[in-house]
């Protein structure tokens, strides 16, 4: 049963609206004597006049007649028990509300309300914030006080409206519903630091937008990005998560960027939309950094410096290039386009369409190279493509600027972590082999693929093949592996930082060797079967083995097969 409260009413109108056959607070003036006495939601029990009478069990009409007939007592009390309204409605005013919601038993409750909040005289602590409405249109219900705290500290301060319920009452299940379509201005800045969090393979979404962020209040989780706009005049439809992101990326500084967006129920996006590039009134295919090929004209290659970088991507299907006195041309092939380009330089208002068909927005592309020359230029660390030539077995498979992540030889060696120079010597050097791949990637959203390791053991024994080994040691006894060469036979089997106990050589044991005895020793012996090295975590300090200061031995009879030299026999 909800505590009951006794409290004096003065003479005169009390300005309070009561409803229901138990009446209950319905509303209370700013100016009523019981503003911030009364709550909504209090049920009347019993009204004591200042001669003594009770008048209980009265019901909404009685008890405004009551209250009229005796408005001139000055020494009226009522008795309410103060009980939550089944559910009210509260219009926040702009600044802080005051309110604290937290979660409990599974529902957003107001707990606490600030006493400076311009709402204590007014709602009662206990109620459930059942459906939060904004002014854009934004409504949830159902949903988490962390969620609802979200979007009241995110939304525009000039509307925002609550219903609060008892928590006995019905709730409303969880839903949402975003704003109609609109366009909304993109700052400059990256996909980061815009915090957005996008996704979709096939129609680019919000899936949140970060505290802080200065889109807040503007983009909402759920909405489809349907189109992307730069204020030159260059419009992307239908782009995928990825598309979106690199080409926000690539122009984050570019003002005047926008958006439009709509709820998926609006969407008319369909896989596979459009691009519109504005092209600049002078210049070439060739000056704007693009390679086409095939007919009708496709995207080979995007420079890396093109001023259209990650805004279109290898696969892109030319549609129809023109300029603004209605001149078009549809449906033509890469040689076709490209003389167009050249031959309407120094027009104003180029533009070109392109369907987004593209297969070179790939994350990964492994590439099987030919016998002979690529015709590719790389640079940096890691290597990354930054140009080649039209008869390149690349063009058309690879987009400028990705990088090599990984080498692998027809014999199955593999190469990680290039630099231009040595990629580009190991490519020299097996030009004539047959089997080689290369992994290209979008560095940027993928990274490189780590070099593989093998992990350290406390001890392992391994077999050490003939020939090179290359592995590099270092240091006193016990030396330590520094480094596994990728084209080793032991690489992937031995692990960096393991070091070694003893190199077991046609049944002797050679043991407490530093790196230059070590390395010695194999390279001796470089064409003995069946060496084994023995190694152990360096840490492992009392198991290594030692050479003994003395040690006894039985003879047998007959030849023993040992040399001995020296004053003191060794």
């Amino acid at each position: 049963m909800a505590p009951v409260v006794k409290v004096p009413v003065p003479a005169g109108s009390l300005k309070v609206a009561f409803k229901g056959d138990v009446p209950k607070v319905s509303m209370v003036h700013d100016d009523s004597p019981m503003y911030g006495i009364f709550k909504i939601g209090y049920s009347f029990q019993a009204l004591e006049l200042g001669d003594g009478t009770i008048m209980q069990e009265l019901d909404t009409y009685e008890l405004v007649a009551a209250l009229n007939e005796y408005s001139t007592d000055p020494n009226r009390y009522m008795r309410m028990e103060m009980t939550l309204p089944a559910e009210t409605i509260v219009v926040l005013t702009p600044g802080a509300h005051g309110l604290i919601i937290e979660e409990k038993w599974g529902k957003a409750i107001l707990t606490r309300i600030q006493a400076d909040s311009p709402l204590k005289k007014e709602i009662r602590v206990g109620m459930v914030v059942d459906t939060v409405s904004l002014g854009d249109g934004y409504t949830i219900t159902g949903h988490t006080a962390m969620e609802i705290n979200e979007a009241l500290n995110s939304a525009d301060e000039s509307s925002r409206t609550l219903i609060l319920k008892s928590p006995a009452s019905d709730l409303s299940p969880r839903s949402g519903s975003l704003p109609t379509g609109r366009r909304i201005p993109i700052p400059m800045g990256t996909v980061d630091e815009l915090g957005l969090k996008v996704t979709g393979n096939n129609a680019a979404k919000i899936d949140y937008v970060l505290a802080g962020s200065p889109l807040e209040g503007q983009a909402r989780g759920g909405f489809i990005i349907d189109t992307l706009t730069h204020p030159e005049g260059h419009m992307f439809s239908g782009l995928t998560s990825t598309q979106l992101k690199n080409c926000l990326n690539r122009t984050a500084g570019v003002e005047g960027r926008a958006i439009i967006v709509s709820t998926p129920s609006e969407s008319k996006q369909v896989t596979g939309g459009t691009t519109k590039l504005v092209l600049p009134a002078m210049g070439g295919l060739e000056e704007f950094g693009i390679q086409m090929y095939g007919n009708p004209a496709i995207v080979g290659a995007v420079g890396g410096t093109s001023p259209f970088q990650g805004m279109i991507f290898r696969g892109y299907q030319v549609q129809s290039v023109g300029w603004d006195d209605g001149t078009e041309f549809r449906n033509l092939d890469a040689l076709e386009l490209e003389e167009v380009v050249t031959d309407s330089s120094g027009l104003a208002g180029r533009y070109m369409f392109l369907t987004n068909t593209a297969t070179g927005s790939d994350n990964v592309v492994d590439v099987d190279l030919p016998v002979g020359k690529l015709g590719i230029t790389l640079k940096g660390t890691p290597p990354r493509l930054t140009k080649m030539t039209a008869a390149s077995p690349l063009n058309g498979v690879v987009n400028i600027g990705m990088t090599a992540d990984i080498l692998t030889l027809g014999d199955g060696s593999m190469y990680h972590e290039m630099n231009t120079m040595e990629f580009t010597g190991a490519l020299k050097s097996t030009s004539n082999q047959a089997g080689r791949k290369v992994r290209f990637v979008q560095l940027e959203e993928v990274g490189l693929t780590p070099k593989p390791y093998a992990a350290q053991t406390d001890e392992m024994n391994v077999i050490l093949p003939r020939g090179k080994i290359g592995v590099t040691f270092k240091g006193n006894a016990p030396c330590l592996i520094t480094k596994v060469n990728p084209d080793s036979p032991l690489a992937g089997k031995v692990a960096p930082g393991m070091a070694v106990d003893y190199l077991t050589v046609k049944r002797r044991d050679h043991m407490e060797l530093n790196a230059l005895e070590l390395g010695t020793l194999i390279k001796l012996t470089t064409d003995v079967p069946g060496r084994m090295m023995k190694l152990r975590l360096p840490s492992q300090v009392n198991e290594f083995s030692k050479v003994p200061d003395e040690i006894e031995l039985i003879l047998p009879t007959g030849k023993l097969g040992i040399t001995f030299t020296g004053s003191v026999p060794i």
